[in-house]
């Protein structure tokens, strides 16, 4: 992975040795000792200030990931007026609705540690794969879905999205936990491959769609699931709801 590409944001060469009580039970589930390098990051993209974390390395608190992210969504948000939105992706989710690679022991790690720190400096998106499915989080802390605030009309907490449809030869999921969506579940999908586009339209509207691969007869299949929403921290400009469902 290294190799592979090389970020420009780099925080320093690569360390990488062998985790001290390495695990390596299945191809998903391991503990590593990645730091700096390709392993994490932050840019800034548009309106939006992008952090790009490693689930497969040290995430507790106090660990050089940690202090990272920190750092970073402190200075981040000393910075809102220019990149007003907040994301952060890595690749193991802390939320799933999907059968498999729920309760995996990187994730859980990495939620108790950093999912406080989301809330804390206000995360609009969080955004993972790992399972070959799409869902979409309604905004959400420790489980429990956050009501919305009346004098902005939005939920100030984070809104956790899985992409991890874009296709290979495992193919989708192989179910839900669950028949029914858990009660923090927007939407969820196992029967198509696609990938997201999300468009930050202003510093206080957004807008997600999630573009189906083909349509059976070749042809690209747009706003599948397209939403609309308001910046979570940021006072409702518009329509007062905190989304608005394309169809």
């Amino acid at each position: 992975y290294e190799h592979y590409f090389r970020v420009p944001n780099r925080l320093g060469p690569a360390d990488m040795n062998p985790g001290t009580g390495t695990t390596c039970d299945s191809p998903s589930r391991f503990d590593g000792h990645y730091l700096y390098g390709n392993s994490f990051y932050a840019y800034q993209h548009g309106l939006a200030y992008i952090i790009v974390l490693n689930p497969y390395t040290d995430t507790r608190v106090g660990s050089v990931q940690y202090q990272f992210l920190q750092e970073t969504l402190q200075q981040a948000n000393q910075n809102r007026d220019v990149t007003p939105w907040l994301l952060v992706t890595f690749h193991a989710p802390f939320y799933t609705t999907f059968a498999g690679h729920d309760n995996e022991p990187e994730a859980d790690r990495m939620k108790e540690a950093m999912e406080p720190l989301f809330l804390q400096y206000r995360v609009n998106f969080v955004l993972s794969g790992h399972d070959h499915g799409f869902m979409v989080s309604w905004p959400l802390f420790n489980g429990t879905v956050v009501p919305r605030n009346p004098k902005t009309g939005s939920a100030a907490a984070p809104i956790y999205l899985i992409l991890g449809t874009g296709g290979n030869g495992e193919g989708h999921a192989h179910g839900f936990r669950q028949a029914s969506p858990e009660p923090w579940v927007m939407t969820r999908d196992i029967t198509h491959f696609g990938y997201g586009h999300l468009f930050l339209e202003s510093s206080t509207r957004a807008h997600f769609s999630w573009v189906w691969n083909d349509d059976g007869q070749g042809r690209m299949r747009e706003n599948r699931d397209g939403i609309w929403w308001n910046n979570q921290y940021l006072p409702a400009v518009g329509d007062p709801e905190l989304e608005q469902r394309d169809q």
